[in-house]
């Protein structure tokens, strides 16, 4: 049996890119407002193309934004294996890893714990909580993160490296793993 656990970003964040579209519209409503009041103006032409431009891009890429931001990240737990899927815009893609790569797991906090979050290298960090991608730990190592908690599962692999799974019920969460994985201690 495999159990899926779904990491999303939230709402809020998405209400914050409707003003990228919100704001295009608004330019491409100035540039024609600007071309009928200055139809005999020299240049009009040039800047009338330019912010037409401009608002298309940002309706353009705010929708884009709002789509890759809503995908939301999982984490897979099987028999003997866990693996993790972030989208490839803000995160490491997929990472797989199997129980004998494991060298110890436990349940810390990651702000306040003994092994922090120091340094996002790649990926996303929304600031409450939901974190995806390749991070510097306080203690130097590198860890590949899927959490939107900070009360995670702490993996502690074979060759130095960490991984921290973390869902917004990270003991039904902890319980799979150490069911299916790994035991934590």
């Amino acid at each position: 049996m495999v159990y899926t656990f779904l990491l999303s970003i939230g709402t809020g964040l998405n209400l914050i890119l409707l003003v990228m579209p919100a704001m295009g519209v608004f330019v491409i409503a100035m540039a024609l407002i600007s071309k009928k009041k200055n139809e005999n103006t020299r240049g009009i032409k040039t800047i009338f193309y330019t912010m037409l431009g401009i608002g298309v891009f940002m309706i353009a890429l705010g929708i884009f934004l709002m789509f890759q931001i809503d995908m939301p990240a999982s984490i897979s737990i099987g028999n003997g294996w866990v693996s993790t899927n972030t989208n490839s815009l803000f995160g490491t893609g997929n990472i797989n890893i199997t129980a004998t790569q494991i060298s110890g797991a436990y349940i810390a906090n990651i702000k306040t714990g003994n092994i922090t979050l120091s340094f996002r290298k790649d990926g996303t960090s929304n600031g409450y909580g939901f974190n995806t991608g390749l991070f510097l730990l306080s203690n130097g190592a590198t860890a590949n993160v899927a959490s939107s908690n900070s009360t995670d599962i702490i993996i502690k692999l074979n060759d130095g490296g960490y991984v921290i799974l973390g869902d917004n019920d990270t003991s039904l969460l902890a319980s799979v793993f150490s069911k299916n994985v790994y035991n934590i201690s």
